[in-house]
């Protein structure tokens, strides 16, 4: 879709594979994922290991699904402006310790 205005206009693309997959190739799909955060058994020290141990910036790291899945550009964005982080510092630069931030399930 193509949305055109006086002084914008923009383009809303669609996913580059719209098809219907067999049980054997979603479990080769979802192989391929990284850690989902919204889901209560995933495991965040999986995606820290990747993280903390690249000199890839941290906004290309989020943006990764074989680390992270499901993290779209405007949260990736919105979270590491509210940790003051900025986008272009290496996974490696990034520390977790006691300030890390706490995140609730509820």
């Amino acid at each position: 879709m193509r949305v055109i205005g006086e002084k914008t206009a923009f383009d809303l693309n669609g996913p580059t594979a719209c098809e219907l997959l067999s049980g054997v190739k979603v479990k080769a799909l979802r192989s391929r994922l990284g850690v989902d955060p919204l889901r209560q058994d995933a495991d965040p020290d999986k995606a820290w290991e990747r993280i903390s141990g690249s000199r890839s910036p941290i906004g290309t790291l989020l943006m990764n699904q074989t680390i992270i899945a499901g993290v779209g550009n405007v949260y990736r964005s919105e979270v590491l402006h509210l940790l003051n982080i900025h986008s272009n510092t290496t996974g490696s630069g990034i520390t977790r310790g006691l300030h890390s931030p706490q995140f609730s399930r509820e």
